[in-house]
């Protein structure tokens, strides 16, 4: 898995998750609608998609807490992709647990190949605090996850003891 990543490049391998989720939850509910439905008005999440009624912009995956995706690999194969987002509960050199806003957790191995980024530059396991929120990507054998890329999306407030 991870030799496929690097060749076809860990940015890439998560621009194609991204846009995997962004084509599952909009193209496909807006193809395969029957009947053509009232849209409702703009909510909190912004103005509706032109010629989608009812799904809100982009933004709408700031409420996506987790996601699992079969994605196809170029020898043919798949690969089962977990996706979490939300606050690390626990944090170790070999380890990371994530609490989405749902209440549920779900712990990642972090191996040396984990790669980890914060302000959209490179950084490291040891950068991370318990109380950031992050988004992780890992692959799922069996119900084992490991963390291939960690995406801190916003530091936890310095305590002020």
């Amino acid at each position: 898995m991870f030799e496929q990543i690097r060749r076809i490049g860990r940015r890439r391998a998560a621009a194609s998750l991204l846009a995997l989720a962004f084509v599952s939850l909009v193209a496909v509910p807006a193809v395969s609608a029957v009947e053509p439905t009232t849209p409702p008005p703009a909510g909190p999440a912004g103005p509706l998609v032109p010629g989608h009624p009812g799904l809100p912009r982009a933004d709408f995956l700031r409420g996506v807490v987790r996601a699992d995706l079969t994605v196809v690999k170029r020898d043919g194969s798949t690969v089962l992709v977990h996706y979490e987002r939300g606050e690390i509960t626990a944090l170790s050199d070999t380890s990371i647990t994530v609490k989405g806003r749902d209440g549920k957790s779900a712990t990642f191995t972090v191996t040396p190949d984990t790669r980890v980024r914060m302000k959209r530059r490179p950084a490291t396991v040891t950068d991370l605090e318990v109380g950031d929120r992050v988004m992780v990507f890992g692959t799922n054998d069996n119900g084992t996850y490991t963390a291939f890329l960690i995406r801190c999306v916003v530091k936890a407030p310095a305590s002020t003891s």
